[in-house]
């Protein structure tokens, strides 16, 4: 039996040779190593589980494998949110990688933060037989991320903009939201983080746009300091760019709900994502996606 240290060591002299693909499967590192799979996946998890690591796990699996996906934290970035070590497979009843146009797919624009958030939503899509493109599942080996992502914008029948305040500052989330909605006039939904009173005074219904501005524009401030991000004015800057965005979305009768439910002071002025008139069939119903 290799020591755990030993596989650690290996793996990470592996991945340093792959120069056009920054990601493995636990699968294919086992393959590669020629070890047991249970074997290294013991060893990665714990070597995951230090505060100073070389490799980083991506909070999904491969979409194909539905397996976990390791690289070399100075290729792939480190990520202090890092949910524990886990499985993030969807249900096995997710649909394949491939759009198929008899399904009405919804790309849902998200920060890779709110991984579990954002499964949430999926789940209830799901449950009405929308299938949902996700970045982490979809994006395939050796594939280019913009034209991939504006491919599937494209296809997709409608977008949903998961807001939250690990994602205001988003350059990728306002990007996406910008491009569905205005280049392609895709159906678009906003759902804000029901559990967030921060956020929900900020896009409360009412406000003007310097209002919604200054408030997400401290909150942004707040966020950023609690994420450590590198650049807190260009993530405020960019939240207080979406934010008017989203203001305007809103006052041009564009759909602003939460997930889940809010709290008290808030159940007046939002209307709940699953409890919208026809949400659940509300991507199923659709049109082509053409």
């Amino acid at each position: 039996m290799t020591t755990q240290t030993v596989l650690v060591d290996r793996t990470v002299a592996l991945l340093g040779r792959v120069h056009k693909w920054n990601w493995r499967n636990t699968d294919a590192l086992a393959r590669e190593l020629r070890v047991d799979r249970q074997e290294l996946l013991r060893a990665l998890a714990r070597h995951a589980s230090c505060k100073r690591r070389k490799i980083r796990y991506h909070p999904f699996p491969s979409g194909r494998k539905l397996d976990i996906l390791w690289g070399l934290v100075e290729r792939v970035g480190e990520d202090p949110d890092l949910p524990p070590l886990r499985r993030a497979d969807l249900p096995a009843n997710e649909p394949p990688a491939e759009l198929d146009p008899a399904i009405p797919w919804v790309f849902l624009s998200h920060s890779h933060r709110d991984a579990p958030w954002v499964l949430e939503i999926a789940e209830l899509l799901k449950g009405a037989g929308a299938a949902c493109w996700l970045y982490q599942l979809h994006i395939e080996f050796q594939e280019t991320v913009i034209p991939t992502v504006r491919e599937a914008l494209q296809r997709c029948r409608c977008s949903i903009v998961c807001a939250s305040r690990r994602s205001l500052g988003s350059l990728w989330v306002q990007k996406e939201f910008m491009f569905a909605l205005d280049q392609l006039s895709k159906p678009v939904l906003v759902v804000l983080d029901g559990t967030d009173d921060a956020l929900l005074a900020g896009f409360r219904p009412g406000l003007r746009p310097e209002q919604t501005q200054a408030k997400v524009g401290a909150l942004a401030r707040e966020a950023a300091a609690q994420l450590g991000v590198r650049d807190p004015p260009r993530w405020e800057r960019i939240a207080t760019e979406f934010a008017r965005e989203v203001h305007d979305f809103s006052r041009g009768g564009g759909a602003l709900v939460v997930h889940p439910a809010p709290a008290p002071a808030y159940r007046a002025d939002f209307v709940r994502f699953d409890q919208i008139q026809g949400v659940i069939s509300w991507a199923a119903a659709l049109g082509s996606g053409n």
